[in-house]
């Protein structure tokens, strides 16, 4: 699947409906990953989505969609990057389950479920998600996918 062009198909939309707000996108066409295409579409749509939402007050807002290269050169983690407003990175482990959310719905609206589908879905995949952050200084989600032929798999539910 060639993530770069689906990270472009879902970002159309956004530009589309939050202009005339200028969102500078960065993304690498080079991004390749095995998996359900419909499913891994929605991990980028809640990603993308957020970071959006989340650079709102931003006068240059920037989100760069890639994949970062481990010390020896090889291939690591995906990424979704923004220069929003950040959170507590303390408060992570809640933040990927359902309804648990970094900011008041006052402030940011949603439902407080991407986040968890978005874990789910690359649980199913045989990957992770996680995040850095700090107040006031963007947010970047990282996510891997095994590369190779294992088939997706029953993600393992945690209920902490």
């Amino acid at each position: 699947l060639a993530l770069g062009r689906v990270a472009r198909e879902v970002t159309r939309p956004l530009q589309a409906r939050f202009a005339p707000r200028q969102v500078t996108v960065h993304i690498d066409d080079n991004l390749q990953v095995r998996g359900d295409p419909t499913l891994l579409r929605s991990v980028l749509e809640n990603l993308l989505s957020n970071a959006w939402k989340y650079t709102a007050s931003q006068s240059k807002a920037e989100i760069w969609v890639g994949r970062d290269t481990d010390p020896d050169g090889a291939p690591g983690a995906f990424f979704v990057r923004d220069n929003g407003v950040g959170f507590d990175a303390s408060r992570v482990r809640g933040g990927f389950q359902p309804f648990r959310r970094f900011h008041a719905a006052s402030e940011f609206p949603g439902h407080g479920v991407g986040l968890a589908s978005a874990r789910q879905i690359l649980a199913r995949h045989g990957g992770s998600i996680w995040v850095e952050s700090s107040p006031g200084h963007g947010a970047c989600f990282y996510f891997s996918i095994p590369e190779g032929d294992a088939p997706p798999r029953r993600p393992e539910i945690d209920r902490t």
